[in-house]
Parts: structure tokens; sequence; C-alpha cells
């Protein structure tokens, strides 16, 4: 235990029953207002609190790797998370009911990706690239994630505007320019599917983020 020259308890350095150490910061009300932690595992934390001792941000490393910040608010709920990975570099933005509806990342092989999700955690809108690295897409969805209508800009300047069924096969393509329906350049469907999958992930990964 530390004290101010007023004998005022300010800082507090312990080790759990399992050996891990921990050292919290108090203010001059006797709340504590920042925790440094390491697990059994080894793994450090950094947690700060408001005046109320409600967890406002966490900042971590788990056993794989990952780095983690976690944003809460008043309530103590989950309302943004950034994590970066081997795999993945992403920020999730959650509702009031700690949903990750908006989702932005990097994935391991560089490609960009943007979700919109619903509340059961399927995305709605995606933004992304194609396969060529070339097209950039939007694509909205239906509510089981399928996609129904994309959008396509390529690096040349030529848009395509596609309709899918249900199934999420192309049933209409139109060339923008143009304005004639043509052959699709690229398996749309497919390269959509992808996206949304991997925006899909990245949601999954949320979940963890989650004190």
């Amino acid at each position: 235990m530390f004290n101010d020259t007023l004998g005022q308890r300010r800082a507090l350095l312990s080790v759990s029953d399992d050996g891990a150490p921990g050292l919290t910061l108090i203010d001059q009300t006797g709340h504590g207002r920042a925790g440094l932690r390491l697990d059994a595992d080894g793994n450090p934390s950094l947690t700060l609190l408001n005046e109320a001792g409600k967890v406002r941000a966490s900042l971590m490393t788990v056993s794989d790797g990952t780095a983690r910040l976690i944003l809460l608010d008043e309530l103590g709920r989950t309302r943004g998370s950034f994590v970066v990975g081997d795999d993945v570099s992403a920020l999730i933005l959650d509702d009031s009911q700690q949903r990750g509806r908006t989702i932005v990342g990097v994935t391991a092989d560089d490609k960009p990706v943007m979700g919109l999700m619903g509340v059961d955690g399927k995305p709605r809108a995606i933004v992304g690239t194609l396969e060529d690295e070339d097209t950039a897409t939007i694509a909205l969805t239906d509510s089981d994630g399928s996609p129904r209508l994309a959008l396509g800009v390529a690096g040349s300047g030529s848009q395509t505007l596609e309709y899918f069924n249900s199934d999420g096969e192309a049933h209409a393509i139109l060339d923008l320019p143009g304005g004639a329906l043509s052959e699709s350049k690229l398996d749309w469907g497919k390269n959509i599917q992808t996206i949304a999958s991997i925006v899909q992930a990245i949601g999954a990964i949320a979940k963890d983020f989650h004190p």
C-alpha cells in the first residue's frame, strides 16, 4: 500500500491467491480508478474506472497474442471494441444491447471490409473488394444474410448493378454506362458471400470482447 503526504491511500500492490500480481491506483476519495493486472497465464490488462466504480475502458492481450481494447458506457455495457491479431484487425461498434452492429476490419490478406449488421448478427449491408482487388462493391442482403443487390465499380470506372434471387444467384446484371444487360465478369455471388462470411466472422469475434 502507498500513501500520499496526507496519509491517504493512493496505490495498492497486491497478489491474488493464484499468484497473479496487480496494481490499483486510487483517487482522492478512496475509489480505485485504474488497475494493472497479470492473470494466471501472464497476460497483462489495464482497466480504467469512473467515479462510480464502473469499468469504462479495458486494454488487454491474450495468449494467442491478440490485443484488445474495449470501451464501455456508464452502465457498464460494451459499446466499442478494437482488436488486432494475426488474422484480423477490426473495429466493432455495439448497440445498447451489446450487439455488434457496425464492423470495420482488415483481413489477414489485407482486404478491407465493412458490415452493417442486423440484430441477429447477420450482415445487411456490406462494403468490400472482390477477388480481383480492382472492383469495389456495396452489397445489400436480406434477413438471411444472402446478397440481393450489389453495385460494383472497377478501377477503370465501369459500373455494374447486379440483382440476386433468394438463393443468391444472379438473375439480372446491368452494365450502367451502356444501360444494357451483360454477362458478369466475376462470380459476384461467391465473392459477396465470401465478404459476408468475413464480416460475420469478425462479428463473432466481437462477442468475446464483452468483459
